[in-house]
């Protein structure tokens, strides 16, 4: 079985990751975004593991989804 997280983001280079915080906070990270920077994440988990609560400042999501975009989304 596969631990939840261990997808790797070439895997869902056209997904969104929404990531939840304790708080109450929400917001999507775009991976295809993530995956242009010059040394990116390999997995989600890393994402969710880093991720850092713009209201609140706490690091670490309480929980994610990852979202698919069609095409149209992505060229908005």
């Amino acid at each position: 079985m596969v631990q939840r997280g261990a997808t790797t983001l070439t895997q869902v280079s056209t997904h969104l990751i929404w990531a939840y915080c304790g708080c109450g906070y929400a917001a999507p990270i775009d991976v295809a975004r993530l995956l242009e920077l010059p040394n990116p994440p390999l997995t989600v988990g890393d994402v969710v593991r880093r991720a850092k609560c713009r209201q609140c400042g706490a690091v670490g999501v309480s929980d994610f989804r990852l979202v698919w975009r069609c095409a149209s989304d992505r060229e908005a």
